[in-house]
């Protein structure tokens, strides 16, 4: 959903210069990428555009700001040895995937990415930070099904109303709409 605060950050971003055109190339990347390791990759990318000084440089002060000391750590390693990063061995053809330490990095980092985006660019907590699986993707979601909903009550349907009975009822026993299953939606793999 797109609400009032979200419309109002978006109109802050766009006129704020200090962001380069790059991050936002690979933070949308990221978005449309399916699977955890292109995620993650994508967006330690995204971090490094956030990050870079005027010369090109890693402002490593910068990346500690945005992810905080323990993340920055854990994706890039530390001074004395880069390669014990996560970024660096995923580059290098360590496989990892998201259960590896019981830590979801792709959470964690958009979790950072937007507090960051709050504090420090737009100066208030327009952007949401307790979203439910905010990389989530249509490919290889967790839920899915082959049908339409149609409403119980006269005046069609609206996005809003459907959630709330979702919310309310089992999905078998919805109060106010129907799920009519279309045997032509039905694909063999």
């Amino acid at each position: 959903m797109f609400v009032e605060n979200h419309r109002e950050a978006l109109v802050r971003l766009i006129e704020d210069t200090s962001i380069p055109e790059e991050f936002y190339y690979y933070w949308n990347d990221m978005v449309n990428a399916v699977g955890y390791t292109p995620k993650l990759l994508l967006m330690c990318a995204a971090i490094e555009c956030l990050t870079k000084t005027e010369h090109g440089k890693k402002d490593w002060e910068k990346v500690v700001r945005v992810l905080g000391g323990e993340l920055k750590e854990e994706l890039y390693g530390t001074k004395e040895d880069s390669s014990s990063g996560l970024r660096h061995r995923l580059s290098h053809g360590e496989y990892f995937g998201a259960d590896h330490s019981g830590k979801n990095y792709v959470e964690l980092i958009h979790k950072k990415v937007m507090a960051y985006f709050n504090d420090h660019i737009l100066k208030e907590g327009l952007l949401e930070l307790d979203v439910v699986s905010p990389q989530r993707h249509f490919v290889g979601g967790l839920e899915g099904g082959s049908w339409f909903i149609k409403s119980k009550k006269s005046g069609g349907l609206s996005l809003k109303s459907i959630l709330l009975d979702f919310e309310k009822n089992d999905v078998n026993h919805l109060e106010d709409h129907e799920l009519v299953y279309d045997g032509s939606l039905e694909t063999k793999y």
